[in-house]
């Protein structure tokens, strides 16, 4: 029996147009590796839903391919395409970002702006693209005329651009209403909607599906105060809380030339409610001495807070080795933590960046020093070890011989190896598959 009252919204899965970062139009078509497991995981979460009547799609080839794909994996037919456009951008078609600057920087801010929902779409000036009156004439008249009746019941795969118009068409924000914004949907995202009498709903709701836009806050506590930074999450929200804290040689949340805040970033695009913690003794937060236990009453304390304002009774942990040790440690007794993972090599090496003598750094792994880095006083308690716990651990492998031959046989701790300068994008996207590996387990 199929539900007639629900639509389903799919981001097409990455091809190598993505990879490009090309605008518009393109026939560059094909899955990339990623691509092909970002449907396999919609397929899986799709799967756990009460049936679809079928898959359709709006007509791009990216959209095709994927709609193609998706309804051989689910077994249910694959329908008509839909006659919703993406938005037309003119200039902007076919070029990457940095291709539209060097031929015009005015349109290539003015999409920039939107894209990071600065502007909304009545302020949005790239040359030769349609406005936001055409945008929402031809948005109401295909909805009247053919969405209204074929989207319902149905797995719909677009595009970034027709699934933002989908989205602000079913939550009432139509592009002249200044209320009309970009929203984060990656490659893969998908999010249900249902009809009730007052309209279309989805849950959660979009009011915070806000990315890139950060929040701060400082949290008072007994022992101190605990500055953060929250990344809202993206158009397709996990319903996961990730918390990311400095390494014990590092001087802020921000992390080494803002590492931890670009990780925390790409892991907000993928959904994550990602939070950057300076713990007590570290960065904003209250210059106390920092040890192993102060890192771990700070997250707790930091869980609390978040448990009140965001319903979010649990996290998982990003750290250096040294941090994730003592924290891995403490998820054996507190089920708030469900997941550590450890990032393994420096951060500055992994994004090839270079000294200020101009070569490469070469300071050992953190895990090869785990009893001599920042923890001194707090390894001498008898109540804090700094081991690692396999059963709820993983470790990311950054470009590290050292910590490679070091951790190639973690006591069966899931391990995922990174290749030569990784992105802040592929980084994440490995974290993120670490976590759902490790709390998948419990």
């Amino acid at each position: 029996m199929f539900e007639t009252d629900r639509v389903c919204l799919v981001r097409h899965f990455e091809t190598e147009k993505n990879v490009l970062g090309i605008h518009g139009d393109s026939a560059l078509d094909g899955l990339t590796p990623r691509g092909e497991e970002q449907l396999c995981t919609a397929a899986r979460r799709l799967a756990s839903h009460q049936p679809f009547q079928g898959v359709v799609f709006t007509p791009t080839p990216q959209a095709r391919s994927s709609a193609l794909a998706l309804a051989g994996k689910l077994g249910i037919p694959l329908e008509d395409p839909l006659r919703l456009e993406p938005c037309r951008l003119g200039l902007a078609s076919g070029l990457s970002q940095q291709e539209l600057y060097e031929k015009d920087p005015h349109s290539a801010d003015s999409l920039d702006l939107f894209r990071n929902r600065v502007i909304d779409a009545t302020k949005l000036a790239v040359s030769g693209a349609e406005t936001a009156e055409e945008v929402e004439t031809r948005l109401l008249d295909w909805w009247k005329q053919e969405g209204m009746h074929r989207c319902p019941g149905q797995i719909v795969v677009g595009s970034n651009s027709t699934l933002v118009m989908l989205s602000n068409l079913l939550d009432e924000k139509l592009p002249l209403s200044g209320q009309y914004y970009n929203y984060a949907i990656p490659n893969g995202g998908l999010r249900i909607w249902k009809r009730g009498q007052t309209g279309w709903t989805t849950s959660p709701g979009l009011s915070d599906s806000r990315w890139p836009e950060t929040d701060t806050a400082v949290h008072k506590t007994r022992r101190g105060r605990i500055h953060l930074t929250r990344f809202l999450p993206g158009w397709s929200p996990s319903g996961k809380c990730v918390l990311i804290l400095p390494g014990t040689r590092e001087g802020s949340r921000s992390g080494c030339l803002g590492f931890n805040t670009e990780l925390a970033r790409q892991l907000g695009l993928l959904g994550f409610l990602s939070v950057t913690v300076d713990p007590l003794g570290c960065g904003d937060s209250t210059p106390i001495r920092r040890t192993a236990e102060s890192d771990a009453w700070s997250i707790i304390a930091v869980l609390q807070m978040l448990a009140g304002q965001e319903s979010m009774a649990s996290a998982s942990v990003v750290g250096d080795c040294t941090t994730a040790a003592a924290l891995s440690y403490l998820r054996a007794r507190s089920d708030r933590i469900r997941a550590v993972i450890a990032l393994v090599g420096v951060p500055w090496e992994s994004q090839g960046f270079r000294t200020a003598s101009g070569r490469e750094s070469e300071a050992p792994c953190t895990f090869c020093m785990e009893h001599a880095s920042g923890y001194e006083r707090a390894e001498r308690r008898p109540s804090v070890k700094l081991k690692h716990d396999s059963r709820s651990m993983g470790f990311v492998l950054l470009p590290h011989v050292r910590c490679q031959e070091e951790l190639g046989s973690s006591e069966g701790a899931p391990t995922r190896y990174i290749g030569d300068s990784p992105s802040p994008g592929v980084l994440a996207q490995s974290v993120a598959e670490s976590i759902v590996d490790l709390e998948g387990a419990f």
